[in-house]
């Protein structure tokens, strides 16, 4: 199922309401909202997905900053085979990373680098690991 960008922010819309976010909707809709922990709230989208097909099956949640985000447009499903010099620990394996944190947690080493110390970015990485 293919989405326009308009349909994905309503859907990180939606998520950021579930879990009680200030200011994501028209005041009315926000003060009723659930204030879902992020887990409760991803249940929720889950099932939107998988019972009733409304949410594409590419929404999950990073397995380090908790955000909303869809993996056809961003990030990685970290497996046994990226363990060994992808950055990745095995604590990471069968978890899904937005490219935030693949950029600066993993690849990076929970550290800033300079251009010459690190890949710029996961696509980079990708052309590398390819």
């Amino acid at each position: 199922m293919e989405i326009t960008k308009e349909q994905e922010n309503k859907i990180l819309k939606f998520h950021d309401w579930l879990r009680g976010r200030r200011n994501v909707m028209d005041d009315k809709i926000s003060s009723c909202s659930p204030k879902l922990s992020d887990t409760k709230a991803f249940r929720i989208i889950y099932g939107m997905q998988e019972f009733l097909n409304l949410i594409p099956d590419t929404f999950e949640i990073c397995g380090r900053c908790g955000k909303l985000f869809d993996t056809s447009k961003e990030g990685t499903f970290a497996d046994e085979s990226d363990v060994s010099g992808a950055g990745f620990e095995k604590r990471d394996i069968g978890k899904h990373y937005c490219e935030t944190c693949i950029d600066r947690v993993i690849y990076h080493g929970d550290r800033k680098l300079t251009k010459d110390e690190g890949f710029d970015s996961f696509q980079e990485y990708m052309e590398v690991k390819s």
